[in-house]
This record gives structure tokens, sequence and C-alpha cells, in this order.
């Protein structure tokens, strides 16, 4: 429920460029009431302590889309919006992401849900939808995402054959209530399937934009060329969703038009770095270097992640803002791009910025975005149409580890079959000799021909909690190295021959990088449940800080001197988990395997 809060003494920044060292924000009635930097005192308030936070306004995200890809009939449709989609719209706005904009997803179900969070029944960001996008026949979306779903190419997208065909669709989903209108103009091969793509003609392309001129809709174009850039910017579009990807984006005249028109790129970055193009390489790279030639050209930017919410992580949006940052914008604009300029976009003038009279969509969060983009995810608190959605849980009591110290061998070898840092089987050292003088350990994947395929060396305290991590993988270019702080971690290196730097707030969590060896103080413990997070130097999770839980689900049977763990990552647990043995008395791991698939094993070489 709405109620009365008086945030205090937070650092504040606006949205718009400004920044208020220390101020009191007083919330009433939905909206941002008064800022002061007077202390202030209000009767009846919930008082908030914001000394050493910042506020910042609700996160906008420009592109997205609801998850309706596996839908394949209306019941199953109402199911999606009924009960899973709700649940992954309130996870989207614990991470900050207080408004959406929908870009091409089945009309009907979409109202349904956003009725459902405007009359208060479910926690929800405020969404602009656009209803299905217009395209050509045989375009995309209609013959790439939807090509095996009858059902859904129905609704995703609705196909045009001709300019007056073109203004009937767009006045029927004026009728339908929608937003704005969103059609695609690209035309080429798409994809590593090489699916090649109809486009519209530059007659329907200006029948759409005029007739929802006329209506008072605003219209966005998806387009990959930068020809086709320069075409809609002559009719007159509203924004440009994803730009330029198959090419150069060029430096000249036409750059310098886009410019000057103040027509938005919502570069989607995120979805960049999950997506190939015909030549099957992933569009990151052109995506970042073209984002960085329109910024500098000054394109105005507003962030949008194309992802799919419910089939996507909710903190797309932060992995966004790094991207931009990484490419090349400061932290005040990202953060611009993703709350003042996106409210533009979307025509929430009263959101997207921290002033008396605006909507009271704030995030309050634990560190500075400023100094590090990251921080966007160290979130206190979520208030979303000036109600308190979302209040981080207390900081986790920090576990009462055991005191590890060096049983047997120096030196452990296993045979790993597991596959999950790296293909096929390989033999991982795991090497103590330097924990007693050093507090040092190293593990090693080996292969077959005894080449050191990746090296790790963490060093801890006799907890086994991680303070520093070091990382070589030689095939991959890949060089990391992390350090845990009071309240993040700092990483800086290279990944696949790209320099990275990184930073994870810890908020209370416990950093076990060797996920099967450092829990051994937790086995040896009176704990019978861990939380911790580990770094990945590899594969479609590295460089994510990923948590997981470990749970004792008691002695190993037949041998009572075995403690048997689960090892499960919480979003994830009803689709992976790991079965581990562990020595009773040194903690030390004897065996894991996915669960549910016994080959996929990690066993003393001895035992193998």
């Amino acid at each position: 429920m709405p109620g009365l809060f008086l945030l205090r003494s937070a650092h504040v920044v606006t949205g718009d460029g400004r920044e208020l060292p220390e101020a009191d924000v007083v919330i009433a009635d939905r909206r941002i009431l008064q800022i002061s930097d007077q202390r202030q005192e209000v009767p009846g308030a919930e008082v908030i302590d914001g000394r050493g936070k910042t506020l910042i306004p609700g996160l906008i995200d420009a592109h997205t889309h609801l998850d309706f890809l596996s839908v394949r009939s209306t019941v199953h449709s109402w199911i999606q919006t009924r009960f899973v989609l709700p649940r992954a719209l309130a996870e989207l706005v614990r991470h900050g992401v207080t408004a959406i904009r929908c870009m091409a997803d089945p009309l009907t179900p979409v109202r349904r849900v956003r009725r459902r969070i405007t009359a208060g029944r479910t926690v929800g960001p405020r969404m602009v939808i656009a209803g299905p996008a217009l395209t050509a026949p045989g375009g995309h979306p209609e013959a790439t995402l939807a090509k095996d779903n009858r059902w859904l190419q129905a609704r995703i997208a609705r196909r045009l054959d001709g300019p007056e065909q073109a203004r009937r669709a767009v006045r029927e989903l004026h009728a339908g209530g929608v937003d704005l209108i969103k059609f695609v103009y690209q035309g080429g091969v798409y994809g590593p399937d090489r699916v090649a793509l109809q486009q519209l003609s530059v007659e329907v392309a200006q029948a759409i934009i005029t007739e929802a001129h006329r209506l008072g809709l605003p219209v966005s174009a998806h387009t990959h060329y930068q020809d086709d850039v320069d075409t809609l910017l002559e009719l007159g579009v509203d924004s440009i969703e994803h730009g330029v990807l198959e090419h150069d984006l060029a430096e000249n005249e036409g750059l310098q038009m886009w410019s000057n028109s103040g027509t938005p790129l919502v570069p989607t970055l995120a979805i960049a770095a999950l997506f190939a193009g015909p030549d099957g390489e992933l569009y990151l790279d052109q995506a970042s270097r073209n984002l960085t030639r329109a910024h500098r050209a000054g394109v105005r930017i507003v962030a949008g992640t194309d992802s799919m919410t419910g089939a996507m992580p909710a903190n797309s949006m932060h992995e966004e803002l790094r991207l931009m940052v990484e490419a090349g914008m400061t932290e005040a604009e990202a953060l611009r791009a993703a709350t003042t300029d996106a409210a533009a976009l979307l025509g929430l003038n009263d959101r997207g910025g921290i002033a008396e009279g605006k909507a009271a969509d704030l995030v309050l969060l634990g560190s500075n975005p400023l100094e590090r983009i990251e921080n966007v995810a160290d979130i206190d608190l979520v208030f979303a149409g000036g109600v308190l959605v979302h209040r981080a849980p207390d900081r986790p009591r920090p576990p009462e580890l055991a005191e590890y110290s060096v049983t047997g061998p120096d030196v452990l070898e296993y045979i790993d079959r597991t596959e999950a840092t790296l293909p096929g089987e390989v033999v991982l050292r795991y090497d103590r000799s330097r924990f007693a003088a050093e507090g040092v350990r190293s593990l090693l994947a080996i292969a077959a021909d005894s080449e050191v395929l990746r090296t790790e060396t963490v060093t801890s305290g006799t907890d086994l909690v991680t303070q520093e991590w070091t990382c070589e993988i030689p095939a991959e270019e890949t060089s990391l190295h992390a350090v845990a702080g009071a309240r993040q971690i700092s990483l800086t290196g290279t990944l696949r021959g790209k320099p990275v730097t990184r930073s994870y707030p810890l908020r209370g969590r416990t950093w076990m990088q060797l996920l099967q060896f450092d829990p051994a103080t937790f086995i040896t413990s009176t704990e019978q449940s861990l939380a911790l997070v580990s770094i990945g130097a590899s594969g479609r999770g590295a460089l994510q800080l990923t948590d997981f839980e470990l749970t004792k689900t008691g002695p190993s049977r037949p041998d009572p001197e075995q403690v048997e763990t689960e090892l499960v990552m919480p979003r994830w647990r009803r689709f992976w988990g790991a079965v581990l043995r562990h020595d009773a008395g040194t903690g030390d791991l004897l065996h894991q395997h996915v669960r549910g698939k016994e080959e996929q094993s990690l066993e003393p070489a001895a035992r193998a």
C-alpha cells in the first residue's frame, strides 16, 4: 500500500545529470512531495536511513518482451499471464526496473497482464505496450522467432502487403489500446541459419509512420543497416531499435543527420551478447563499436535490453548498463539513458527522475553507481508508484565455519567428467602445499597429454572464504584477478583476449571460489546449509557472480563417516543440482555427480 516515507540523508542522483550530496526525500500519495538539503521531520512517516547510500530513479527498460515463445494455445497463454509472467515482472521490479516498453507481443495477453498491475493485484513495472510488430510477409519475427509456432506467429506480428493494409493495421492497434507502433524494417540474411528476410517497402513504412502520427502514436523501427537508418530518419521515425549490427557504422553525413534529429538509438547490447549474426559471431562486438561511434557523434542513447521477461535474467538491465559503460559512456550517461531519457521516449513525463511532484519510482542503493555502474545491483529498497515493493532482506548472518588444516597428502588428484568448466575428461590437481604458510591453494585442470588447461589460485584464511583469486586459461586468452573488499569483489584482467573490469556487491554473502573444495570448513561445522557465491571464468557464465546453496542431506549411506550434500543454484534448483560426498572428519571432497546423471562425475583419481 502507498504510505508516507522519509528517506533521510541520502546521496541523490536525480537522473538528469545532477547530484544532491545529502538530501531528505519525502514520499506521500505515491509521489515525491519534497526534496530538501535540510533535515525534515514528518509526523507519521516511516523514516528510512539513507546515510552512505545513493537514491536513483527507477530504471526503465525501453525495449523488452514478455515470454510467449513456448505458448501454443490460448489456454496456455492464460496460464502464462496468470501465473508465470506476474512472478517474472515482480522479480524485474525487485531488480530496480519500474517501467518497461514491450516491443512485439500478443496484444490481448499483454493487456491482461497490464490490467492486473494497474489494478494493484500484482507487483510489476509500469508497462508501455506496442502489441504485435508490423512486418513484411516472410519478415522478422514471423519467419524467425515464431516460424515453428502458428499460435505465436498469428499474434506476435502482422503482415503488411501494401500502404492501405498498413494504415488499417495501425488504426486497429490504436483502437486496441497500444501506446506506440513498432515495425520491422530489416531485409537481408538473418542469424546463423541465414534466413532470407523480406523487407517492407519505403511506401509501407511511410504509411505506418504517417498514420500513427495522425493518431498521436509514436513509431519505433527495428533495423540492422545504416542505409535503412538513414531512410527511417527521413521518414520521421521516433526511435531506432538495435541500430546498425551487420557492419561498421560510417561516420558520415548520415550519422550527423541522426545526431541532429534527436531520434534515439536503443542499442540492446544485452541481447547482442547472446545472439549471433549470419557469420556465426555474436553481435556484441559490432554493436558495441557502433554504439561508441553513435554516442561520440552525439546520437541520443536510451537503454533497452531486448530481453525476454520470464525467460531471461531479471538483472538484464544491470548488464545492459555495464555494457554501455564498457562501450564508452560514462556511468552518469548510462544512468540517464535508463531513467530521464528513457522516460521521455516512453512518454512517461512523471517518471524517470527525482523531482518534486514526480511519481515515486525510486531505488535506494547501498553504494554509488556513479563510481562503478555495477553498483546498480546493490539494491536496498525499491519504490514503484510510491509503494514500497521491495526491501532487501537483512544481510545474512556470517556462517560459523570450522578452521581448516591440511590432513593427508598436500596434493590430491581427481578425475573430472562433469564438464562444468572444461569439455571432456580432465585431471584436477588440488595443491594445498602452501596453505599452512601462506593461505594459498591451487587447482590445475590437466589434459590427457599433461597440458595444463586451466590454473586457479585462491588465497583465504582458515575458514576458506576467498580473499583473492587468480585464473589462467591459456587457450582462451583468459587471465583474471579478483580481490574481496569490505563491500564488494573487484576483478580485472582479460577474458578471451579482451580487457575486463568488474565489481560485484557482496551484500554479506560468502565468496567461495573453489566450489567443490572450499566448503570443507562447512562440512566440519555445525551449519546445516551454506549460501555462497562464485565467479564464472568461461562459457555463458563467464564473469557472472552466481549464487549457490549447499545443504547437508545427512550421512552418506552405507558409510556414516561421510557427509552428503546437494549443491544448487537457487534460481535454477528445479533444473540443475549436484550431489557431493565429503569426508566427515576433514571435509575433503570424495565424490560429486550431477543430479540424475551419474556419469557426469568427479572423484579421486585412485578410485576412478
